[in-house]
């Protein structure tokens, strides 16, 4: 795939790492943890009739049942070892956009029904979801950069309403607008060593940055200060992940076995700003060649 300047090529390769990221860390929780479709898949409102009446199986033994247990969480192991190759194939893409395309938008419906069992998993709160976006996103802000170059589409728009909705939802649960996460305090605590009421205090400050954050990359002097800071915080939030899960006396391998993912799969919530940083310039190159050329 050509690319006409160098700034091009850094947007394709983070929206890219963006992508594989994602994909890579939900893939690693699949194959070495447990994903919440559970509380989808046993939910008695939503799947009894169709257990019951399609597949013929009682609800108890199909909730009870250590085989089927056993087939789901070999097709959990599968979706994993899915993610994971759709991820490496990420790569080829300029040789099969369409096959390859097609399986990226499919891994990407997977990432959006995990965030539904996650949304599910926290009684529909709606910031669950919000703060989500980018992870379920990045798959198709790749693709939007890859056919960016041959039709007319707005990655820089998309790319916005990812961030705000990530931003803004996880700012609402640092706020306490919605119940915070009982481990946010203690990611926190562990990684500054500081008491719970500073640590209160710290994520309500944040929590109001977020928003201001989401507001500012709609204002056009102001939009570099907003990536810039999802980009800090973003690294910082997904990092702390690592630094507030530490525990010496686990050892380094089962560390990073259960954490790996954890940070990974967070890479979007930050590099994505980064890439918004480069569309900014690029809109820049754009506008300054267009003046040019009307001198000419």
């Amino acid at each position: 795939m050509p690319f006409k300047t160098t700034n091009l090529k850094r947007i394709y390769n983070i929206s890219l790492i963006s992508c594989m990221s994602v994909l890579i860390g939900r893939a690693w929780q699949h194959i070495f943890w447990d994903p919440p479709y559970r509380t989808l898949l046993w939910d008695e409102n939503l799947l009894k009739p169709i257990i019951e009446k399609v597949f013929g199986i009682k609800w108890e033994k199909y909730v009870t049942d250590i085989a089927i247990d056993h087939a789901i969480q070999s097709t959990i192991i599968g979706i994993g070892i899915f993610l994971f190759l759709v991820a490496a194939s990420c790569i080829f893409i300029k040789k099969s956009k369409r096959v390859i395309g097609y399986l990226i938008a499919v891994s990407g419906g997977i990432l959006i029904l995990i965030s539904i069992a996650y949304w599910k998993e926290y009684f529909w709160d709606i910031p669950q979801f919000l703060e989500l976006t980018a992870q379920w996103m990045s798959p198709f802000i790749f693709l939007s950069v890859v056919h960016a170059f041959d039709k007319n589409i707005n990655v820089f728009r998309l790319l916005n309403f990812t961030l705000v909705f990530t931003f803004v939802g996880h700012g609402l649960y640092a706020l306490g607008i919605y119940p915070l996460p009982g481990n946010w305090i203690d990611l926190v605590i562990n990684t500054f060593h500081c008491n719970e009421s500073s640590a209160n205090i710290f994520i309500k400050v944040f929590g109001a940055l977020d928003i201001a954050s989401a507001i500012l990359i709609f204002i056009p002097r102001l939009r570099k200060v907003g990536f810039y800071y999802m980009l800090i915080w973003g690294f910082l939030a997904a990092f702390g992940r690592l630094t507030g899960n530490f525990i010496p006396d686990l050892g380094i391998i089962p560390f990073i076995q259960a954490n790996f993912g954890e940070f990974v799969y967070r890479i979007p919530q930050f590099i994505l700003a980064l890439m918004g940083l480069y569309l900014l310039k690029e809109q820049k190159i754009i506008l300054h060649a267009s003046i040019k050329k009307k001198q000419e």
